[in-house]
């Protein structure tokens, strides 16, 4: 898991095609503005700087695969989701890997998945 801007994530999107990006977002632009506000990290030039990035980095948030809104005193949901996205994401690859696995597994011993279900629960086969 990595935390990068939007350029970071394009280029990942170009190194790793399969790699799954998030975009996490506040409610709003008012809201965007507000929170930077209120960390006092900024100059005034530095604030209008980060504002106008983020307005364009909003713009791109189309490239990501899911897009969170990380809503003002709902952390723990945020979080949720996310955590949710990244277990369907990871049991997805599971039952990819199960069936890349039985694939092989039923062309070693000649059998389609068609056959394998015509046999019944008391049937033996043999392995050849």
């Amino acid at each position: 898991m990595m935390r990068i801007d939007v350029q970071g994530a394009a280029t990942i999107r170009k190194l790793v095609p399969n790699a799954i990006l998030i975009f996490l977002t506040t409610e709003n632009e008012e809201d965007m503005v507000q929170r930077l506000l209120d960390r006092h990290t900024e100059t005034p030039e530095g604030l209008k700087l980060r504002i106008a990035t983020a307005r364009q980095e909003l713009k791109r948030a189309s490239e990501f695969d899911y897009v969170v809104e990380n809503k003002l005193f709902h952390l723990d949901n945020t979080v949720d989701i996310i955590s949710s996205i990244i277990t369907a994401i990871y049991f997805c690859f599971l039952v990819n890997m199960l069936t890349i696995f039985l694939s092989d597994i039923f062309s070693f011993v000649n059998i389609s998945i068609i056959d394998l279900l015509r046999i019944s629960p008391v049937s033996y086969f043999i392995i050849s």
